[in-house]
């Protein structure tokens, strides 16, 4: 995304980015989280309350991250009007880095790369099948002109109840619309064993204050069967 300020919220589902965190600072970051995803069949809805990242620099090219959320689900048969029982637990408490891999320079982005271990014992029952273990995931942002921004956001993960692995790829053009609003436009496709999903997204991110951020997304998927809508928001307070 682009870059608005020397440190930037990145918590899931509000960006991330390859910057590390100052030198000598710590981040915390807190916020709230929404994710509506709709097809013929069903509705899904999933908050964050709260959703939690803990960083701290640890030298010149890493950092130390620890991060975690409360989630609430509720999907709804679109089909008989039933409600499904509503799940709510403790996400994993994960714990990893992220490596400053490449500094960017007039060719070549700004890469890092984040590695995650999720501990089990810590996870809510209602999760234990869906909550990733370990993730890697890619960091590319190259800096076109003093407004617009290309980013690449590429990951691959674990689950405890897959055989396998998942992934994702997305490809974002962010746009500095005003000091305190920035939009984007992305392409995305996410995979899991056979399956395989490709959509588009809109959105902005908004910093009406100094270290509060406000995002707005809305995207469509399609799976080669079920053409899908997301809308997914946040907001997220970080102070270090």
């Amino acid at each position: 995304m682009a870059k608005v300020e020397s440190s930037l919220t990145e918590r899931i589902g509000l960006g991330e980015a390859s910057q590390l965190v100052p030198e000598k600072k710590w981040a915390l970051e807190a916020g709230v989280n929404f994710a509506l995803n709709r097809s013929s069949i069903y509705r899904n809805s999933t908050y964050g309350l709260p959703s939690l990242l803990i960083r701290r620099r640890v030298n010149s090219f890493s950092e130390f991250r620890i991060a975690t959320e409360y989630l609430v689900s509720s999907q709804l048969d679109e089909t008989s009007l039933e409600r499904g029982e509503s799940l709510a637990g403790l996400n994993y408490l994960s714990f990893g880095g992220k490596l400053a891999l490449v500094n960017e320079g007039k060719q070549l982005p700004q890469t890092g790369l984040i590695v995650m271990l999720g501990l089990m014992e810590t996870g809510s029952r209602h999760y234990e099948l869906s909550e990733t273990q370990l993730s890697f995931r890619l960091l590319s942002d190259k800096t076109l002109d003093a407004r617009n921004t290309l980013s690449l956001n590429s990951g691959i993960s674990s689950t405890a109840g897959s055989k396998g692995w998942q992934g994702d790829n997305t490809l974002t053009f962010g746009c500095q619309a005003t000091e305190k609003v920035e939009v984007f436009a992305e392409a995305w496709n996410a995979w899991l064993q056979d399956y395989h999903e490709l959509g588009v997204n809109l959105g902005m991110f908004i910093r009406p204050v100094p270290h509060l951020k406000l995002e707005l997304v809305s995207g469509l998927g399609y799976d080669g069967n079920t053409p899908k809508f997301y809308l997914n928001g946040g907001i997220a307070f970080e102070t270090n």
